[in-house]
């Protein structure tokens, strides 16, 4: 017959495969979207390294890769611990991460609304779907889209002496 000692470690061992499972599964996620996203701005042409820059900016994308840490250090730690809680930093971290992920969503409608609160008339994108350009038109916000992968100085200068050069949509969606 089993002891609870040899069921708690069962446990943890299982938790710990679930936990490295989610991870694997959220790192291909975010692999196979940069995979996609290097394929369309190869295409367009540009800084591929402002694009990827750009890419790891994104609140959806920051909050998958810190899950996929949470998941990691999760797992490490239920295999490491042979008794007891989480630690407190973790049990923090958790609860963080989770609400980093539900209250950061792609809320549509939400950064047209705030620039136009702002007094911004224009804004510069390399791209941008139609509904987002939609939204932002909505708010009298002139939208550009096409702009290369520059520093944004640099843009905005070309922009106003009538100089910047606008190439394909770089929005996939």
């Amino acid at each position: 017959m089993r002891g609870p000692g040899r069921y708690c470690r069962a446990m943890r061992i299982l938790f710990a495969a679930l936990r490295l499972v989610v991870a694997a599964g959220v790192t291909a996620a975010i692999i196979a979207q940069l995979a996609l996203s290097i394929s369309l701005w190869s295409e367009a042409g540009g800084n591929l390294g402002v694009y990827i820059q750009n890419f790891f900016s994104f609140f959806t994308i920051e909050s998958n890769v810190l899950t996929v840490v949470v998941c990691l250090v999760g797992a490490v730690l239920l295999l490491a611990r042979r008794e007891g809680a989480d630690p407190t930093w973790f049990n923090n971290l958790r609860p963080a991460t989770a609400t980093y992920m539900i209250v950061t969503p792609h809320e549509p409608g939400l950064l047209p609304r705030w620039l136009a609160e702002k007094g911004v008339t224009q804004i510069i994108a390399g791209g941008m779907g139609a509904r987002a350009q939609q939204l932002f038109a909505e708010r009298g916000i002139q939208v550009v889209t096409g702009a290369p992968a520059d520093d944004p100085e640099t843009l905005v200068k070309a922009f106003l002496s009538g100089t910047l050069v606008t190439g394909e949509n770089a929005c996939d969606h």
